[in-house]
């Protein structure tokens, strides 16, 4: 196998086995980018490529980490909705909790409410981070009436939009 290639199914399996049982543990995940390849001595890595020396030395776990709050899964794209009724200035708290539990499903909840902060300029995060930001302002856009979009299409920050629609 050669030292790098590129992954999009990787299967992992690992048969563990003691005096009593045995088990059959298969994962199987889309990694959308290059990450080096090599083998595992380890029995206890599942993974082995995740916490490879290229993965390491370019920091870049939020491209195929699903924890991450960087990750961007190939489902979400901009024009996701998720919550049924749009936001229309009547309905606010529930519209709030609505997006709260999508948001914390995507694992971008963080980005609103502020604690998921901006990284360093020149950090390969932070163009990613911008990207993200991007796609929950167009998750946000995509649930509220079109009079409301049109008040904080040019906000900067999601958390600006969050806080303004708040007030």
């Amino acid at each position: 196998m050669p030292s790098s290639a590129r992954v999009y199914i990787a299967v992992a399996s690992v048969h563990r086995t003691n005096e009593h049982n045995s088990y059959f543990l298969s994962c199987f995940f889309c990694i959308l980018c290059k990450v080096s390849w090599y083998q595992s001595s380890s029995s206890t890595s599942l993974f082995p490529f995740l916490s490879s020396p290229l993965m390491e030395a370019n920091n870049q776990d939020f491209l195929t980490n699903p924890s991450h709050e960087l990750f961007l899964h190939p489902s979400d794209n901009p024009n996701n909705t998720l919550v049924n009724e749009l936001l229309n200035g009547r309905n606010y708290a529930t519209w709030k909790k609505s997006m709260e539990i999508s948001l914390i499903a995507k694992n971008k909840l963080g980005f609103v409410y502020g604690t998921t902060a901006e990284p360093a300029a020149n950090t390969p995060q932070h163009s990613q981070w911008n990207r993200c930001d991007k796609m929950v302002i167009s998750w946000i856009l995509h649930a509220v009436d079109k009079r409301i979009s049109d008040n904080i299409l040019f906000s900067i920050t999601s958390r600006q939009i969050w806080q303004d629609l708040e007030q």
